[in-house]
Parts: structure tokens; sequence; C-alpha cells
């Protein structure tokens, strides 16, 4: 499931931008309505990755503390 919020985060994002773009408003506030989605949709980004970092940095921890346990049980 997890992999399936970075594609509907992208699509959310495509989405509203062409939503935007095929609305009937004036160019300048289209423009500024595409700015607020695009700013929107890079922090929800930086959100995402910044989320997967951390669990990776778990698995890495978790992994080598595992590994410690083995080898010094061996040693």
């Amino acid at each position: 499931m997890s992999n399936r919020l970075p594609c509907f985060v992208i699509g959310l994002g495509l989405g509203a931008i062409v939503g935007l773009v095929v609305a009937p408003k004036r160019g300048e506030e289209t423009r500024e309505a595409l700015r607020d989605t695009a700013d929107t949709v890079v922090e929800k980004g930086r959100e995402l990755v910044e989320s997967q970092r951390e669990h990776i940095e778990s698995a890495v921890d978790a992994g080598v503390s595992a590994y410690r346990r083995v080898v010094g049980d061996l040693g």
C-alpha cells in the first residue's frame, strides 16, 4: 500500500493542475492557483520523502542491531 502513496500524491497534484488549467478563471488567478497547488504538491512530496527516509533508517538500524547480536553471540 505504501508504494501507491507517491503515485496518489502525483496524480492528485496533476489532477488539480489540469482542473485549474481548464477552469474559466482569469490568467492571473489561474497562475496563482497553479503556484499554490505546486507548492502544496512539493511540500507533500518532501514530507513523503522524509517519512520514507525515517522508515529506511529504522530498518537499517534494526538490521545493524540484529547483525551485531548475531556476531556477538558467535564471538
